[in-house]
C-alpha cells in the first residue's frame, strides 16, 4: 500500500507517468476493496490507517519509513474511515500524536483534521489526542491547539453530558448516541 501512494504522490513526473490512468482507478477500486473488508490486526484491531499513522509499524525496507502521510492520504481518498477506532478506542489522531518522532506527524494531523477526525474523540482510558502527545513534542501541542481552536457547541455538550454522567441512551437516537459515547 505505501509503495502504491509513493508512486501515486511522487514528486517525479517520471516515476508517475508509469502508471496509466486506467492502471491507477484500478489500483484505487483495489484499495477501496481491501477497505470495505475493514481488516485489523489481531493483536489491538488496529486498521490500516492506524498502521500508517504509527512509528511502530515496521519498514520492510529502508525507503519506507512511517508514520506515512502517503498512506494516510490514499487510504482517506479511497474511503477509509478517519474515526475508526483499535480495541482502546484509539484512532489514527490517538496514534499519530503519539509518535516520538515529529517527522510526518503534523503533516499527518493535517490530514486526518482535512477529512474530519474529531480532535476531541476520547479513548477507552478518557483521553483525547493532545493528552496522549509527549511533553518534550511543544510543536505537536501547539499545532494542535491552533487546530482545536473553537470548539462546535454540539462536541462541547457531548463532551459535558459524558462528565456529568448524565443517562441519555433512551433519549437519544442511535446516531446521537454514538456521538456522545465517541466524546
Amino acid at each position: 500500500m505505501t509503495i502504491i501512494a509513493q508512486i501515486i504522490f511522487s514528486v517525479n513526473e517520471k516515476i508517475k507517468q508509469e502508471i496509466s490512468s486506467n492502471d491507477r482507478q484500478e489500483l484505487f477500486q483495489l484499495i477501496r476493496l481491501i477497505i470495505r473488508h475493514e481488516y485489523t490486526t489481531m493483536k489491538d484491531e488496529s486498521s490500516l490507517l492506524h498502521l500508517c499513522s504509527s512509528s511502530l509499524t515496521d519498514s520492510f525496507t529502508n525507503e519506507i519509513n512511517y508514520p506515512c502521510w502517503m498512506t494516510v492520504r490514499l487510504l482517506l481518498n479511497c474511503g477509509a474511515n478517519v474515526e475508526i477506532l483499535d480495541s482502546n478506542k484509539n484512532t489514527p489522531l490517538h496514534i499519530i500524536v503519539q509518535n516520538v518522532s515529529i517527522f510526518n506527524v503534523i503533516i499527518i494531523i493535517d490530514i486526518l483534521c482535512n477529512f474530519g477526525a474529531h480532535l476531541d474523540y476520547v479513548n477507552n482510558k478518557g483521553q483525547i489526542p493532545i493528552e496522549l502527545v509527549p511533553s518534550f513534542q511543544n510543536e505537536i501541542i501547539q499545532h494542535l491547539k491552533e487546530k482545536m481552536g473553537i470548539r462546535q457547541l454540539k462536541c462541547i455538550c457531548a463532551h459535558l453530558i459524558k462528565k456529568e454522567c448524565l443517562l441519555y441512551r433512551k433519549f437519544l437516537s442511535t446516531s446521537l448516541f454514538n456521538f456522545v459515547e465517541k466524546h
